[in-house]
């Protein structure tokens, strides 16, 4: 059986801010006082797609490369698009609700709703693991 070490929401948090600042120094070349609207749109938008091809490809963002941790299947197998899409559109769009209504859904495993939704798991990928974290499990229907 294979175990998967869960990653704390502190490397998840720290791999979102990279992400986002990365995301926010490319759309700032579109940036203007005028635009600030369309400009925030632009963001949501550019940040949905970079986590969304990224992710769907290798189940990893340049913040997560950084921290060692990666998005895979429930199993440990490797998403696709589809589900990169659906656990990415809550990070970038609705990510306060996101992380609420994961952490009252699922308090044990602490993971977002988007998750939820897209049967993903973002998982350490140490041989060490970390201190404290439940294994995860599939869940009984």
């Amino acid at each position: 059986m294979k175990k998967l070490y869960l990653a704390n929401w502190w490397e998840r948090f720290f791999a979102w801010l990279i992400d986002v600042v990365i995301v926010n120094v490319f759309t700032s070349f579109f940036w203007n006082p005028v635009f600030w609207f369309f400009s925030f749109g632009l963001s949501g938008a550019v940040s949905f797609l970079y986590w969304t091809v990224l992710e769907g490809y290798n189940g990893q963002s340049i913040g997560k490369m950084i921290f060692n941790i990666k998005m895979t299947g429930e199993k440990g197998e490797k998403i696709n698009y589809t589900r990169a899409a659906i656990e990415s559109f809550g990070k970038a769009f609705l990510l306060p609700i996101d992380v609420i209504v994961g952490l009252v859904a699922r308090p044990e495993n602490k993971v977002r709703a988007f998750n939820i939704l897209s049967h993903t798991v973002v998982i350490k990928l140490s041989s060490k693991p970390p201190k404290g974290v439940k294994y995860v499990k599939k869940r009984k229907r």
